[in-house]
């Protein structure tokens, strides 16, 4: 907060953005907006700043306002990071078939990046493709381990297919890796 106060003026976007950041981990939504906004006004061009800032308004639910900061970070940067942010949003407006091409794009282009990998579980279990729901949470938890939502999504799904040991395993797992986001595990 001091630096944006006393500070060089070529240090504010970044504050702004590590403002934001901070603000919206700590759960303070509209703090964390109003910095996201800052960093957007002092540079529009950046993606990253559009991305974040359309994600923080999805969070609360401005779903048009969240639409066009998305869509902005998509058309400045190509990116598997803007794809997947876009995709998330699709997601939550019930358009899987759009998200789930956004989010092979972004994998097509990162292979390894987890969290589209577990978008993308979630696209195909939302169209019913549980097979292809299932490849994608394992291909997640084979990238990184440690994502607690991937176990409780894939025990869930294996509960359903009636693989009940297996599943039994991912949930415990899942309740091993629990973090405090309160995320809605098995």
């Amino acid at each position: 907060q001091s630096l944006l106060k006393s500070g060089p003026s070529d240090l504010h976007f970044e504050c702004h953005g590590v403002l934001a950041s901070v603000y919206r981990r700590i759960g303070d939504i509209k703090a964390a907006e109003l910095h996201y906004r800052a960093a957007v006004e002092l540079d529009p061009r950046d993606a990253d700043a559009q991305l974040n800032l359309g994600a923080c308004l999805r969070d609360q639910h401005l779903t048009a306002a969240a639409e066009r900061h998305l869509a902005r970070a998509l058309e400045i940067e190509r990116s598997a990071y803007t794809l997947h942010g876009y995709a998330l949003h699709l997601l939550d407006q019930k358009q899987f078939g759009q998200a789930i091409s956004l989010l092979q794009e972004a994998l097509s282009e990162a292979p390894t990046f987890a969290p589209a990998h577990l978008a993308l579980g979630g696209a195909h279990e939302a169209t019913g493709a549980l097979g292809a729901a299932i490849e994608s949470l394992e291909h997640a938890l084979a990238l990184n381990p440690r994502i607690s939502a991937a176990s409780s999504s894939l025990a869930r799904l294996l509960n359903r297919l009636q693989r009940f040991a297996d599943a039994e395993q991912c949930c415990t797992r899942a309740l091993a890796l629990r973090d405090d986001a309160g995320v809605r595990l098995c």
